[in-house]
């Protein structure tokens, strides 16, 4: 289904659907559009991505894998930099956050008929699976699936739900028993540069 095999010995990763992360970008800056600049402004993936391993309780000795899931739609993002997906931009490149972790990137887009949606599960699955991770920081597009991944990890084994699994998204935070609930829009109102100033307008 994917163009590109995933490594399953990760320990730490985070898990980004891009046509998501474009989605709430997008929004984010149209909620501010008042505030100067705001049109012209990208998240940073990298510090985005350094927000989401915090606010997940990733950081440490351990690496930070970052696998992107994507499609022809958004191969070429307009809210988000680096925006090639299809190129080198994103993919294969890495970097180490002091105190934080190293991350490493990589991106899969699905082949033939399959849909995002459907590899962004199935890599999910994978990574869950694969008997060496222990923690993950998901950025699922909640409107389109929200109620798949809801069964999905219902169904999850015993042993499957010690992973600590924290899941991103524009919904109040709380604690759902496998997984756990964090709000999006801090994050990105840090990389977007919008301040407590901004909230009062």
């Amino acid at each position: 289904m994917a163009e590109r095999k995933i490594d399953i010995d990760i320990k730490k990763a985070i898990l980004i659907d891009a046509s998501y992360l474009e989605f709430v970008c997008g929004d984010m800056k149209k909620h501010f559009s008042c505030v100067k600049d705001m049109a012209s402004r990208k998240a940073d993936l990298s510090c985005l991505v350094t927000y989401l391993a915090l606010d997940a309780g990733m950081a440490g000795k351990d690496a930070i894998d970052v696998v992107i899931v994507y499609d022809r739609h958004c191969s070429r993002l307009c809210n988000v930099l680096p925006d090639d997906l299809d190129g080198t931009g994103v993919d294969r490149i890495s970097f180490k956050e002091d105190g934080v972790g190293e991350f490493s990137f990589m991106t899969v887009q699905p082949e033939g008929f399959a849909e995002r949606s459907e590899l962004y599960m199935e890599t999910l699955d994978i990574l869950l699976s694969s008997g060496t991770l222990d923690s993950i920081a998901l950025l699922a597009h909640e409107e389109e699936y929200g109620q798949q991944l809801d069964a999905f990890f219902a169904g999850k084994e015993e042993g499957e739900r010690k992973i600590g699994i924290v899941r991103f998204g524009m919904f109040a935070p709380e604690d759902c028993g496998m997984f756990r609930k964090e709000l999006l829009a801090y994050p990105l109102m840090k990389v977007l540069g919008i301040n407590a100033s901004d909230l009062k307008d």
